[in-house]
């Protein structure tokens, strides 16, 4: 296997889905009262959905993240993890 088509990682059909209520929420008790009441209404929401990728083995890496700012921690973990991909 050449240096440039050696994949490192592969994802394979990732999905992540969160319960969501199906109402807006006035206040947190209200949220409360209708909980134990079991007026609540749930959807699930999809943040993924069979996203699939895969890595590989390169000598620059690049990064272009255009949502909000990146909390420093996160950065920082983002920084480690393509670190470790250009030493190895």
């Amino acid at each position: 296997m050449t240096l440039s088509n050696e994949k490192i990682v592969e994802v394979s059909d990732v999905s992540l889905a969160y319960r969501r209520t199906r109402h807006r929420v006035s206040s947190l008790k209200q949220t409360a009262i209708d909980t134990i009441k079991r007026r609540m209404a749930y959807e699930q929401f999809f943040a993924l959905n069979g996203v699939s990728f895969d890595i590989a083995r390169v000598k620059q890496f690049r990064l272009l993240v255009a949502t909000a700012p990146v909390n420093p921690r996160c950065s920082k973990l983002l920084h480690e993890f393509c670190r470790q991909l250009l030493d190895e």
